[in-house]
């Protein structure tokens, strides 16, 4: 399995419509609408806004595709089809389409909308998927200077610091390091830091 390691995106023309394609990479269900408001946001007088997506949870592969009001079966499902093909997870396709005012029947619009997610997806850097864990940090403030530098030696992007009177963090690790992540976490605070794994 692979995912693309930044957002990338992509036009196509056919008979005068317009189809931007994006490949954003997602690791949880939750962001999947962020990103889908931020697309609407950037594109508010779109004609339709498909999109599908793949998102890898533990053993389980949660997907999702829909028409957005195109003909039935013209678009989703061929995004979330090409997601398939690339054997592709933690991924959202969105295809913005202005309509160029000759319609392209059914068939035409399945082979665009096609045509614009491969195009996005080949125009991606891909990286192997790693399996991850959530890990949720909790233990005296004293100790989020030594978290942060430990967060930064394993090189943990996905971050949220939630500390008021004590320290929380709420991040996202590669499995293979949880332990000797955790052994680390525990080590530097003596014992003081608790580490609870999220659903």
């Amino acid at each position: 399995m692979i995912t693309p390691q930044a957002e990338v995106s992509n036009e196509i023309k056919i008979r005068r419509s317009r189809f931007i394609g994006y490949l954003i990479p997602v690791n949880r269900s939750e962001n999947v609408q962020f990103q889908l408001n931020r697309l609407r946001e950037l594109y508010p007088d779109a004609s339709h806004i498909c999109w599908a997506y793949r998102i890898r949870e533990g053993k389980d592969i949660i997907e999702f595709s829909t028409d957005a009001g195109e003909p039935g079966g013209t678009a989703g499902i061929h995004l979330l089809n090409m997601l398939k093909k690339f054997d592709l997870v933690n991924s959202l396709i969105g295809v913005i389409r202005y309509f160029g005012g000759t319609k392209l029947g059914k068939s035409g619009l399945a082979k665009a909308y096609s045509e614009t997610a491969q195009s996005v997806v080949e125009k991606a850097k891909l990286v192997k998927c790693v399996r991850t864990v959530r890990l949720m940090l909790e233990g005296p403030y004293e100790y989020v200077g030594k978290i942060s530098a430990l967060l930064n030696k394993f090189k943990v992007r996905d971050r949220t610091d939630l500390s008021g009177e004590k320290l929380m963090i709420n991040v996202l690790i590669p499995i293979e390091k949880k332990t000797d992540f955790c052994d680390n976490a525990v080590s530097i605070s003596s014992g003081n830091i608790r580490i609870k794994e999220m659903e």
